[in-house]
């Protein structure tokens, strides 16, 4: 693992400085570094030099909300991870509840924050879909009170995976085409999908 100080990524930033137009801060899960992303974030903006950069952040959602009091100053906008609908199912996918990752949502959309909303599609195990394959009531009703906001569709991958989930089949392309209908006709997003699957 290479660590960097804030100082040691402005000089990277200023290097590449007239190719870029944001920086994109990510994981694992990046507020497990909240610190040093605020410091990072707080530093550009204060650089006259750097301050047209935009600062994203990628997340699954669990910082809490005084974590996001904090980033949010600093924090042009952040694509959220939501791995599974019902408490049960989001559980059985993340080990975790899914309390603050909806709090999460709700709080940078508020803010005029949430930049992406992501939807993992695993086969067999996730729960966006009804059995109608209609877009689930309750998902539909929560993702309304965001008001509008990006949509991207991830099918699962064995990519990076360890443990029981390596057993898992693979997201087909018309899975995430079947999920991004049901979202249009729910009047969401607009939907993106990945370029390949």
């Amino acid at each position: 693992t290479h660590q960097m100080s804030v100082a040691e990524v402005l000089v990277l930033l200023r290097r590449y400085g007239p190719l870029l137009t944001g920086i994109t801060v990510s994981g694992g899960e990046a507020t497990t570094q909240l610190p040093f992303v605020v410091a990072l974030f707080a530093a550009i903006k204060a650089a006259p030099d750097l301050a047209h950069l935009t600062c994203l952040l990628d997340s699954n959602g669990s910082l809490g909300e005084t974590g996001w009091q904090r980033l949010l100053p600093v924090l042009d906008g952040a694509m959220i991870d939501l791995k599974g609908w019902r408490e049960s199912v989001h559980h059985s996918l993340t080990g975790q509840g899914r309390e603050r990752v909806l709090a999460s949502l709700q709080l940078l959309a508020r803010a005029g924050k949430l930049a992406e909303l992501r939807l993992l599609q695993v086969p067999g195990r996730s729960d966006f879909l009804d059995a109608g394959g209609e877009l689930d009531a309750g998902l539909a009703a929560f993702l309304q009170t965001l008001g509008p906001v990006p949509i991207r569709l991830n099918g699962f991958r064995h990519h990076g995976v360890r443990g029981a989930a390596q057993d898992w089949p693979e997201a087909t392309r018309e899975e995430l085409e079947q999920l991004a209908a049901a979202l249009a006709v729910a009047g969401l997003g607009p939907v993106s999908l990945p370029p390949l699957l």
